[in-house]
């Protein structure tokens, strides 16, 4: 507890000390700047739940498919393969079967360099993909920022309300065609 001066005219004092200090923190506070707008959007969400985000991984699936499928194919001939030389290598000369294990190893490699390809272009294809989801969904977000006049948005956060959750704004702004008005609100 502060010590008042027990003199009427040091007590005044202190008294209207208190009062300008009080007085200037109010007017400090006033003219600082409003705390700004906010919102909050999940991009997982996005890349998982948008229109166009399913709609381009359905179309990475009927590309790769037929690449998937011939990989399958030849990962069942090895298959065979290996079981006929198991089945036979009693009966077969050694140049045979000598033969027939380096045709069985020269296929594994052959596979193995086919996955990795696969898997090499579909990341590439892929990465691009998102890229583009994510350059038309940062655009989505600026203008709903921009309409709402927020200050800020946020991708990333411990806690967030769900009023300032825009998620679902922006994965209804990208179900529509990306020349249309709607696709930007």
């Amino acid at each position: 507890m502060a010590h008042l001066p027990t003199h009427p005219a040091l007590a005044l004092k202190a008294l209207l000390c208190a009062a300008l200090l009080g007085c200037a923190g109010l007017a400090q506070a006033a003219s600082a700047p409003a705390p700004g707008r906010i919102g909050y959007i999940d991009i997982e969400r996005v890349l998982q739940e948008s229109a166009p985000a399913r709609q381009e991984a359905q179309q990475l699936r009927q590309e790769f498919l037929p690449r998937s499928q011939k990989i399958k194919a030849m990962e069942q001939d090895l298959d065979a393969q290996k079981a006929k030389l198991q089945a036979n290598s009693l009966v077969m000369s050694e140049d045979q079967r000598i033969a027939a294990q380096t045709r069985i190893t020269e296929l594994a490699q052959h596979i193995q360099d086919a996955k990795q390809a696969f898997n090499e272009d579909l990341d590439a294809q892929r990465s691009a993909d998102i890229q583009s989801l994510l350059k038309r969904a940062r655009r989505v977000v600026e203008h709903i920022a921009a309409q709402r006049h927020l200050d800020a948005v946020f991708q990333s956060a411990v806690y967030i309300d769900p009023r300032l959750d825009l998620t679902n704004a922006v994965i209804q702004a990208l179900a529509q065609p990306a020349g249309s008005k709607d696709a930007q609100h």
